[in-house]
């Protein structure tokens, strides 16, 4: 995954992957790094209610009103234009990450791929 992060970097693709580090400790067996206050997806979207679940279109966002936008980094913006513009650029660095790990993964032949395992 560095690999292919660094190679799209190379090309000005700003796809803007999160990579953690994992250490292997033996076979199938390891450890990651611990992320504070993130969430996987699924969960954003049990959030949402059990009948719709990852069918409702606006579950993360309505997770990340309720979780994320609450942060010094939104709530001390002076002027709505600055707050629009954190916001946007919130959302775009998401939407390139998220597909930045799906074709990753996708390249890489790893089968293991459902929101459980996409973080925000």
């Amino acid at each position: 995954m560095k690999i292919m992060d660094r190679l799209w970097a190379e090309e000005d693709l700003k796809i803007e992957m999160i990579i953690y580090d994992a250490m292997e400790t033996g076979f199938e067996q390891g450890y990651i790094e611990f992320v504070e206050n993130s969430a996987v997806i699924s969960k954003m979207h049990e959030q949402a209610g059990t009948i719709c679940g990852s069918y409702k279109a606006d579950s993360i966002k309505n997770y990340f009103m309720k979780n994320i936008s609450t942060n010094d980094i939104f709530t001390k913006c002076n002027e709505e234009k600055e707050l629009s513009s954190k916001l946007k650029r919130y959302h775009d660095s998401f939407k390139t990450s998220l597909a930045g790990q799906s074709v990753a993964t996708y390249v890489l032949g790893i089968r293991d791929r459902h929101p459980s395992n996409y973080m925000l």
